[in-house]
C-alpha cells in the first residue's frame, strides 16, 4: 500500500484547512531612519501627511486574516506543484514566489493586477486598487508590506531577500513603480540593452555573483547572456530569498545507517540524526504524528508524518498545530533523515489561468509598470529551491525569475514519545512567533538531491 503521504495534498483545499493557523505574521525587521533626513522615496497620498515609509512600517500590525490568506495561497501552490511529480521530492519558497508577483502585480493594472494577487492571497485593498495607490502609506498597504520582513534573533540566523528588475533600453519605469520596487522590494534596476553583448555579460556576472555570495554558495547562477540574448525581454525580475540557522536542540548524527521507506514500500539506507528533547513539539491525530523542531533564532521547522494505516484528518491535524508547541510531562525523542533537495519547477503551468487579463496572454495589462505598456505580457517564469538539513540546521535558497516580453519547559517525570521520520514526510519552515510559512516540501526518496518539474 502506497503511503498515504501522496493524498495529503487532496486534503489541503478543503474548506476551512487553515481556520485558526498561523494567527499573526512577522514584525518588519527594517531599521527606522533618520525622520530629519527622511531618506528613500517619500510618498505623500492627497489624504495623508509626508512621511517615511520605513518609519511608518513599525505602526500597522498584520491580522490572522492576513496570515491565513498568506498561508492559503501557499499550500494551493504547493498542491500544485505535488500534482505534477506525485511521489517525488519538492522543495519551494512560497516568500520568493510571493514577493516577485507582488512586484508583478504592482505594476499591472485591471483584471491581471487582481489574478496576479489571487495567487499570493492579496487583494486590491491590501495591495492598492491603481498603480497611485501602491506605496501609500495606508494601514492595509504596510501590513502587508510587513510580511515580507521578518525579524531575525540569533546571531547564526538570516533571512534575507533582494530583487533585481533589468529594464530594456527601449522602455522606462513609471516613477511611482521605481519607488516602490525601492522600497518595498529591497531592489536594484539596471538597464538592459541586449545589443551590447559585453555589458549584458557584465550585468549577468555580477547579478550572479550576487545571488552566489547571499546564497553562500547555494545559488552560483540564476541568469545567463544567452537567457537574455534569446527572449529580448522588456523587463526581467529576479528575487532571491535566503534562510540559515542552527537547531535550537542538540541533534547527534547515528552511528549506523538508518531505513527509510519509500513510497512504493521498498526501503533504502540512509544518514538519521536523532534529538531528545522536551521543547521539541509534538502533536498527534488518529495515527499522524506532527513535530515542530526550534531552531536557535525566529524560525521552526514543522514536520507531519503521515498514519501508516491512511486514517486520520489532515484538517484537524493542521488546525492542531496552533497549539502549544511544547508540553508538561512530554519529551520527544526524534529521529530524522538528513537530506538536500534541489529544484526547479516552470511557474507558467502553475500560474496561468483562461481568464481575461491573464499575465501570461498578450491581453495582460502591466500599464503601472512601464510608460507604454501595450503588448507587454510574462512570457516565462521559474523557481529554482533548495534545502539542506543535517544535525548542525538547515539552509534553504529560493530564487523566482519573470521575464516580461513585448506581444520551551522544563519537564518532570517525562513520557517520551517517538517520533521516527523514516517515510515520505511534509516539511514546512515557519517563523516561531508570527507563522508565516516561508518554506514548504516534500521528502519522498533521501537519496535524490535534484530533479525539475
Amino acid at each position: 500500500m502506497k503511503s498515504s503521504v501522496d493524498k495529503v495534498f487532496f486534503f489541503l483545499l478543503l474548506s476551512g484547512l487553515l481556520s485558526g493557523l498561523w494567527p499573526s505574521l512577522a514584525v518588519s525587521g527594517i531599521d527606522t531612519c533618520n525622520s530629519e533626513s527622511l531618506p528613500h522615496y517619500v510618498f505623500t497620498p492627497t489624504d495623508q501627511q509626508q512621511v517615511c515609509p520605513q518609519c511608518a512600517l513599525v505602526k500597522p500590525e498584520v491580522n490572522a486574516e492576513r496570515a491565513d490568506k498568506w498561508n492559503r495561497a501557499t499550500l494551493t501552490l504547493f498542491d500544485k506543484v505535488s500534482k505534477h511529480q506525485p511521489h517525488g521530492n519538492h522543495v519551494v519558497s512560497s516568500h520568493s514566489i510571493f514577493e516577485t508577483l507582488s512586484m508583478l502585480g504592482a505594476g499591472a493594472e485591471g483584471k491581471t493586477q487582481k489574478q496576479i494577487f489571487e495567487h499570493i492571497g492579496a487583494t486590491s485593498d491590501d495591495i492598492g486598487t491603481t498603480s497611485d495607490d501602491i506605496g501609500t502609506t495606508s494601514d492595509t498597504w504596510l501590513a502587508f508590506q510587513k510580511m515580507m520582513d521578518v525579524q531575525t534573533e540569533g546571531k547564526d540566523e538570516k533571512f534575507s531577500r533582494s530583487n533585481v528588475v533589468m529594464v530594456a533600453k527601449r522602455h522606462e519605469l513609471k516613477e511611482i513603480y521605481r519607488k516602490f520596487i525601492g522600497q518595498f522590494g529591497k531592489c536594484d534596476v539596471e538597464k538592459l540593452d541586449i545589443s551590447d553583448k559585453k555589458k549584458v555579460d557584465e550585468l549577468v556576472n555580477s547579478v550572479n555573483n550576487r545571488v552566489c555570495s547571499m546564497t553562500e554558495g547555494m545559488i552560483e547562477t540564476c541568469v545567463s547572456s544567452d537567457d537574455l540574448s534569446a527572449s529580448d525581454p522588456a523587463l526581467f525580475l529576479i528575487n532571491v530569498t535566503y534562510f540559515q540557522d542552527k537547531w535550537g536542540v542538540e541533534f547527534e548524527r547515528q552511528d549506523e545507517k538508518g531505513t527509510f521507506k519509500l513510497s512504493n514500500e521498498s526501503t533504502v539506507d540512509t544518514t538519521m540524526i536523532n534529538a531528545r528533547d522536551g521543547r521539541i513539539g509534538y502533536v498527534e491525530y488518529e495515527g499522524w504524528q506532527s513535530v515542530s523542531i526550534p531552531y536557535k533564532g525566529s524560525f521552526e521547522m514543522v514536520a507531519m508524518l503521515p498514519s501508516e494505516t491512511g486514517k486520520g484528518n489532515f484538517q484537524d491535524l493542521f488546525s492542531s498545530l496552533d497549539g502549544p508547541e511544547t508540553k508538561d510531562g512530554i519529551i520527544v525523542d526524534l529521529t530524522m533523515p538528513e537530506y538536500t533537495i534541489d529544484m526547479e519547477y516552470e511557474l507558467i503551468d502553475l500560474l496561468k489561468t483562461d481568464q481575461p487579463g491573464d499575465m501570461f496572454s498578450p491581453s495582460a495589462d502591466f500599464g503601472g509598470m512601464v510608460e507604454d505598456a501595450s503588448g507587454l505580457y510574462v512570457m516565462a517564469a521559474r523557481h529554482k529551491a533548495k534545502i539542506e538539513t543535517d544535525v548542525e540546521g538547515t539552509k534553504a535558497v529560493g530564487v523566482t525569475e519573470v521575464c516580461v516580453a513585448d506581444c520551551m519547559l522544563e519537564v518532570k517525570a517525562p513520557t517520551v514519545v517517538k517520533v521516527n521520520l523514516n517515510r515520505p514526510f511534509l516539511f514546512l519552515i515557519r517563523d516561531k512567533k508570527n507563522k508565516a510559512i516561508r518554506f514548504i516540501g516534500k521528502l519522498a526518496d533521501p537519496r535524490v538531491t535534484a530533479d525539475s518539474v
